[in-house]
C-alpha cells in the first residue's frame, strides 16, 4: 500500500480549448485552482479543455486529485466512456505524454463534492496537465457539467523506520480499559468490535505530561461507513483515565478526537476550533488513499493535531511543528491514546513506534512509545555463586557487594 503527502503548488493552470496533439501549447495561470478553497468554479471540463498545476520547481509527483462539481455523485452517465491524457512539462511550452486514462475509477463522492484521482509513475517535473480528450462533455441528463474547483498534487511517502528498530515498547492497548463489546489481539495492538454500540479502548500507559509525541492508527475496515452512526462511530484521539469506555472519544468533556466523518470532536461538539474537516475521512478517502491516521500531541501546549491523506486539503494551515491552528487545544491532565469503534467487524491497529510509521514524524516529535522502551528493562544483579571469597553480597536485593 502506498501513502501520499500533499505538495504545495505555486499556481493552477488552464487552457480552453487546448490544441491537439496538446504537446506545444502554453496554459494560463489560475492561482485559485490550488488555493485550498473548494467553492470557486474555474470552468467546465469539456472536450479539449486542459487543467493543470505549476509547482514552481520540479517535483516528483505521483498523483493528482481533481475536485469538481459539488454533489453526491459524478452527476454524469458518460464517465464510463471518458478519456483523459496526462502530460508533464518543465517550461509550460513543450509537453510530454505520461499516459492515457479511460474512465478513471478512483472516484470520490460525498455531500461536499466529488472528484477523481489519476495515479502515475513519478517523472519529476514542474508542470502537469490533464486534458479531456473524450467526445463527451461530462454532462448529465439535466445538462449539469463537470466544473473544476481544485487540483491537488501528491508525492508518494517512503514512511519512517521504527525509531528504535528491533526493540519493543511496553506501551500497548489495555486489556482491562476496554469497552464490553471490543476484542483485543494477543499482541495488544489491534482491536475489533464484536457487538454494536459506542465503545472505546485506552492505552495501558499515559502520554508523558511534557514533550511532543507522535503515533499512528490504521483503520483496517473502510466499508463499514455506510450509514450515519457507523460514519460517526469510529474515532481516534486521547482521553483522561476517567473518560467513558461506553461512549465515543470526544463525546464527553474527558476526551478529544477526530471521528470517522473527518471532524474534530470534543464534549459532543463538532469542530470546536471551527475547522471544516474532511468528508468521509476514514471511509471514502481512506479507501482511496490508505486508511492511516497520524496523531501529534504537544503536551507542553495541550494541542492535538491529526494527519491523514487530504486532511491538509481542508486544513492547510494546521501545523504541529510550528504550533499553528490545532484542531483541538486547551487539553489538560494526564491523557492516554484512545480508539473508538461502533459496528461489528470494525477493526483498528495502533502503532506507538515499535513498527515503521507510514508518515514522516513531525520535526521535534518523538514516537510516544519511546517514553516506555526502558520502563520494563531487566535489572542486572550480582551472582552470589560467582564471587571472590572476600566479597559479601546483599542477599535481599543482590545489588550491593561489600569487601569483607
Amino acid at each position: 500500500m502506498s501513502y501520499y503527502s500533499k505538495v504545495l503548488a505555486s499556481t493552477g493552470l488552464k487552457l480552453q480549448p487546448d490544441t491537439p496533439p496538446y504537446t506545444g501549447t502554453t496554459l494560463s495561470s489560475v492561482p485559485g485552482i490550488v488555493d485550498g478553497i473548494w467553492t470557486t468554479n474555474y470552468g467546465e471540463f469539456i472536450k479539449d479543455y486542459s487543467y493543470g498545476v505549476d509547482f514552481g520547481t520540479a517535483k516528483p509527483i505521483t498523483r493528482l486529485f481533481v475536485f469538481h462539481t459539488y454533489g453526491d455523485t459524478w452527476r454524469t452517465p458518460y464517465i464510463d466512456y471518458a478519456t483523459m491524457e496526462l502530460y508533464y512539462s518543465n517550461d509550460n511550452a513543450t509537453w510530454t505524454l505520461i499516459q492515457e486514462y479511460i474512465a478513471p475509477t478512483h472516484t470520490i463522492g460525498s455531500s461536499a463534492g466529488s472528484g477523481f484521482v489519476v495515479d502515475f509513475t513519478s517523472v519529476n517535473a514542474r508542470y502537469y496537465k490533464i486534458v479531456n480528450t473524450s467526445n463527451y462533455s461530462f454532462r448529465d441528463s439535466g445538462n449539469y457539467s463537470m466544473d473544476v474547483y481544485e487540483i491537488i498534487g501528491y508525492e508518494t511517502l517512503a514512511g519512517s523506520a521504527p525509531l528504535r528498530a528491533g526493540e519493543a515498547t511496553s506501551m500497548n492497548l489495555s486489556p482491562t480499559d476496554i469497552g464490553p463489546g471490543l476484542s483485543l489481539s494477543t499482541d495488544l495492538v489491534t482491536v475489533t468490535c464484536t457487538t454494536q454500540g459506542r465503545q472505546s479502548i485506552r492505552a495501558n500507559k499515559a502520554i508523558p505530561s511534557s514533550g511532543k509525541w507522535y503515533w499512528e492508527v490504521e483503520v483496517l475496515n473502510t466499508e463499514q461507513c455506510s450509514t450515519s452512526e457507523p460514519l460517526y462511530g469510529k474515532g481516534v484521539g486521547i482521553g483522561l483515565e476517567s473518560a467513558s469506555l461506553t461512549d465515543r472519544i470526544g463525546g464527553n468533556a474527558q476526551s478529544w478526537s477526530v471521528i470517522s466523518s473527518g471532524y474534530s470532536w470534543y464534549d459532543s461538539n463538532l469542530n470546536p476550533n471551527g475547522f471544516a474537516g474532511v468528508p468521509l475521512a476514514f471511509c471514502k478517502y481512506a479507501a482511496t488513499y490508505g486508511p492511516t491516521i497520524g496523531l501529534a500531541y504537544n503536551a507542553d501546549a495541550g494541542e492535538l493535531y491529526f494527519k491523514f491523506p487530504d486532511w491538509d486539503v481542508r486544513m492547510a494551515t494546521s501545523d504541529p511543528v510550528v504550533g499553528v491552528d490545532p484542531p483541538l487545544d486547551g487539553i489538560l491532565g494526564e491523557v492516554f491514546p484512545m480508539l473508538s469503534l461502533y459496528s461489528p467487524a470494525d477493526r483498528m491497529r495502533i502503532n506507538f513506534g515499535g513498527a515503521g510509521f507510514n508518515y514522516e514524524v513531525p520535526t521535534g516529535f518523538l514516537a510516544v512509545g519511546d517514553a516506555y522502551f526502558f520502563a520494563d528493562e531487566t535489572i542486572c544483579t550480582w551472582n552470589p555463586a560467582d564471587r571472590g571469597s572476600n566479597l559479601l553480597i546483599d542477599k535481599a536485593t543482590l545489588l550491593t557487594a561489600t569487601h569483607a
